[in-house]
């Protein structure tokens, strides 16, 4: 367990205001400096593979990614998260991490895990502790419509284009 953020080292591969802190949970990913809306926060690159892990974040139907450093794989979820996923439209870059609305420094960075995993390796109880907290988190194949229908303008394409497979 970490005492306090500590500042990440320069990579290309993500942004300085970043750093690897704590939470009630064990490590957490937490803002080194604010970001505003829509600012991004890191980028979700490494190599990709077939099968999804505790780890991975899933980017396409039959495609994850798998983090090339540890800091991403410590981006909690939370089911009022402070970013959302941002695809680039042609499926080509990786995936980012923006902001979703003003973000102070110190503050958890997260995102709803059940906006681009259709089936979690590694189910659990969330305590994010959110109005709308959905509780056992397990996937998008395990949501109903209704909790669906309320994920969709976060939704990662691959998950978008399945809004109605299988919803009870």
């Amino acid at each position: 367990m970490l005492d306090r953020p500590r500042p990440v080292p320069s990579d290309p591969h993500r942004l300085p205001q970043v750093a690897l802190g704590a939470c009630a949970h064990g490590a957490a990913v937490v803002a080194a400096a604010p970001f505003a809306p829509g600012e991004a926060v890191l980028s979700f690159e490494g190599p990709a593979c077939a099968a999804p892990s505790r780890f991975t974040v899933q980017v396409g139907a039959d495609l994850h990614v798998a983090p090339d450093d540890a800091l991403w794989a410590y981006v909690n979820h939370s089911c009022d998260p402070s970013c959302v996923i941002a695809f680039e439209p042609s499926g080509a870059g990786p995936a980012r991490l923006v902001a979703r609305r003003a973000i102070a420094r110190g503050e958890q960075i997260t995102f709803n895990y059940l906006t681009t995993e259709w089936e979690l390796a590694a189910p659990f109880e969330c305590t994010c502790g959110a109005p709308a907290c959905a509780g056992t988190i397990r996937g998008f194949a395990h949501l109903d419509r209704a909790a669906r229908a309320a994920l969709a303008s976060w939704l990662a394409p691959h998950l978008a284009s399945r809004l109605d497979d299988g919803a009870r």
